[in-house]
């Protein structure tokens, strides 16, 4: 989820987050809540919780159809005369209404994503200690951080698996509400202006795909800073001007142009430019976050329809009576497939590597590629018979997948089964676009800019 953030520079106002943090039942609240209200929150509660644990085990549903369907057809007197497909419909099923209790540890938030979980959690640690050594006021900034904060205690104390968890959205809602507290705070005006401002124009130099726009408010702010601001030196004019000259040799538009947007009159006025910069840079980086989640649900879909649809061909050759060694025989064409095309990208998996948490992307990919190549496999073992033999094999498939017949097929399935690369090339180029941009921006190192020895 990704924030607009408009070019207003006069105030301090920033728009809140689009999404809504539903508070814990009976936290933060003064008075009783009653009991109607406490019910129906608790059952939604649950309900999300079991619904993120059938999400997570969903991919095994069509695995285990296949093996109880395939175990009824080659041992019928285990089914009891019951049809087979039933019976592995109907066992995938209960198993599945199972799973999703045993899943429910799976969809908390600190084993869906611990490493993100973990710096979140630092990170709301750090935006308290904050709070808690300011005195109250009345400024609109300072209410804006004690709100975020308060909805980010509440997640955090919240320790129920969920749905949001499971699709890994949750966490984007989080960034967005911490980002929104920290850049809150810039106004407080506790901490060094040209620190601030040195870090900001870093993330904003690495940054890439960002708005040009964004840097001529940033050499504002540094000309304010050199000859009207509160806290102006020789040090500071002089470290300004060297890091103009610099820019100058780089070929780099500096603080010394003439500015584009209304200028700056007051302290308050460039705390306020700094905060809309970084609100800009972090509205970016969390639509990239959102872009690597959303090929992570995209991809974690197209393996359950895969898996459907190979389920699906599964039980149309069983209602046309296939012999059950043609079924066996399908099967290991299939995993043959499926088998080389894994091997195959975890070769190209050895020159790949990133920095970047992907929030389950690549595990996503690991499971979809088997499934797809697996039907690839097939599908092209089909095709050369029909090629080869001409229409007249699509009436003797017992011979088209037979390992005694038609030894070659394996060959076939193998071959075919490295076609599916090209859609995860695909996927993997689109990936590594969001984490290029995430990674642009994150190689400028997260410290406290209260420190005082980044002031000398």
């Amino acid at each position: 989820m990704t924030r607009a953030v408009g070019l207003k520079i006069e105030g301090s106002h920033v728009p809140e987050p689009a999404f809504h943090c539903e508070p814990h039942p009976g936290a933060g609240s003064s008075h009783r809540v009653p009991f109607q209200l406490r019910l129906a929150r608790s059952g939604r509660r649950v309900i999300s919780a079991y619904a993120a644990g059938l999400l997570t085990a969903a991919w095994l549903v069509p695995v285990m159809a296949t093996i109880l369907t395939m175990t009824a057809q080659v041992a019928p007197w285990l089914s009891q005369g019951a049809p087979s497909i039933v019976l592995g419909l109907g066992g995938a099923g209960a198993l599945w209404t199972l799973l999703g209790v045993v899943a429910l540890p799976l969809a908390l938030p600190r084993y869906v994503n611990p490493r993100s979980w973990s710096t979140i959690q630092s990170r709301i640690a750090a935006i308290d200690a904050r709070v808690t050594a300011m005195a109250p006021s009345s400024a609109g900034w300072y209410g804006e951080a004690t709100r975020g904060l308060a909805h980010l205690k509440l997640a955090q104390a919240d320790t129920w698996p969920a749905l949001r968890w499971a699709t890994r959205d949750g966490y984007i809602d989080l960034w967005n509400r911490i980002h929104h507290a920290e850049e809150a705070l810039i106004e407080a005006g506790d901490v060094d202006l040209l620190h601030v401002l040195d870090h900001t124009r870093l993330r904003l130099e690495n940054a890439v795909n960002v708005s040009p726009r964004l840097g001529p408010l940033l050499d504002d702010v540094a000309g304010w800073l050199v000859w009207y601001g509160s806290r102006r030196s020789t040090r500071t004019i002089g470290r300004l001007l060297h890091r103009a000259v610099r820019g100058r040799h780089a070929g780099r538009a500096v603080f010394l142009s003439p500015p584009s947007v209304l200028p700056i009159s007051s302290d308050s006025q460039a705390y306020a430019r700094l905060r809309l910069v970084t609100a800009a840079i972090n509205a970016f980086g969390e639509k990239n976050w959102a872009g690597l989640i959303r090929l992570r649900n995209q991809s974690v879909s197209a393996l359950l329809l895969c898996e459907s649809v190979a389920y699906g061909l599964l039980v149309l050759a069983i209602a046309q009576a296939v012999a059950y060694r043609t079924l066996i025989a399908a099967i290991v064409y299939f995993l043959a497939a499926a088998a080389v095309g894994l091997l195959n990208h975890l070769i190209q998996l050895r020159s790949w590597s990133s920095a970047v948490e992907d929030y389950g992307l690549q595990e996503a990919r690991l499971k979809l590629l088997p499934a797809v190549s697996g039907l690839a496999g097939v599908a092209g073992v089909m095709l050369v018979a029909i090629l080869t033999a001409g229409v007249t094999s699509l009436t003797n498939w017992d011979k088209v997948f037979s390992l005694t017949h038609n030894p070659f097929g394996l060959v076939v399935a193998a071959l075919f089964g490295l076609a599916p690369s090209l859609l995860v090339r695909r996927l993997y180029d689109l990936a590594v676009r969001y984490e290029s941009a995430i990674r642009s921006m994150q190689q400028v190192p997260q410290v406290d800019p209260r420190d005082e020895a980044l002031r000398q």
